[in-house]
């Protein structure tokens, strides 16, 4: 065999036995049970977040303008489309 092949050869063996390691150590230093829940009361918006709850945002103020009328009385978007001409 040529050097090149226990060149390969070598290669594999450490990727294999480096990648085996890693594998191991996590599963060994991993908490029994999965991740534990935090019971900081500080924390509790973070913790919801964490939980896959959805933080309360207020509503944008175009929500409550009056479709017919427009903001302003006149029937027209008081941005005048601002927003979709990129402005």
């Amino acid at each position: 065999m040529s050097l090149l092949v226990l060149g390969k050869i070598a290669l594999v063996v450490f990727l294999v036995l480096g990648c085996s390691a890693l594998v191991i150590s996590y599963l060994r230093r991993r908490p029994k049970g999965g991740p534990q829940p935090l019971s900081d009361p500080n924390a509790s918006g973070y913790l919801d977040l964490y939980g896959g709850r959805v933080a309360p945002t207020p509503l944008p103020e175009w929500v409550t303008w009056d479709e017919t009328s427009g903001q302003d009385g006149t029937g027209e978007d008081p941005d005048a489309g601002a927003s979709r001409r990129g402005l």
